[in-house]
């Protein structure tokens, strides 16, 4: 086995961060099904509308897991920029960069509804509010919400670093594939 030039600590970080990035967008995307299939999908009837049926795992359960999804997503960008070969390193840091973009709208985005807007609904203070409420289809969360379409580029940057292929019959999982 040839000696690898990446600390332990590399590998591990790249590899725990990969698992919590993975669960966490499934946990994410369960939530967010949930959530769609509580509430109504109606018109917005308005903030005070929204503070008076506000339930706080019916429309915002998917935040928890989606704060933290940032984060991880990020520490599995940098782990993978230390793997791919120096000439290909410019595409997994312009993903880097893109990945950080992301991270810090969502984490504007998710702290905003977590903390300021969910006390405001509960406390009954909905003047201004509207403009935060993701209720809103016209909302400053739906603006941030575009974060992914951001992430979406930091893959699709970093996918650009992968190393070639080997030729199908040489690969040592063939044996798995697909036979017609």
């Amino acid at each position: 086995m040839p000696k690898s030039n990446h600390p332990n600590a590399v590998y591990k970080i790249g590899f725990w961060s990969a698992v919590l990035t993975a669960s966490l967008s499934i946990a994410w995307a369960a939530a967010f099904a949930f959530q769609f299939s509580m509430t109504s999908q109606g018109p917005w009837d308005g903030v005070e509308e929204t503070a008076r049926s506000f339930n706080f795992v019916t429309d915002m359960i998917n935040l928890v897991f989606a704060l933290p999804l940032s984060w991880t997503f990020v520490v599995m960008m940098v782990s993978v920029h230390f793997f791919v070969p120096e000439d290909k390193k410019i595409w997994t840091m312009i993903g880097l960069a893109f990945a950080i973009i992301y991270a810090v709208m969502a984490n504007i985005n998710y702290l905003i509804q977590l903390v300021t807007v969910r006390a405001s609904l509960l406390a009954g203070e909905t003047e201004g509010l509207g403009l935060f409420v993701s209720d809103n289809m016209h909302s400053i969360f739906w603006a941030l919400a575009n974060s992914y379409a951001i992430r979406s580029i930091a893959r699709g940057s970093s996918a650009l670093a992968r190393r070639p292929q080997t030729p199908r019959r040489q690969r040592p999982d063939r044996w798995i594939e697909w036979r017609t």
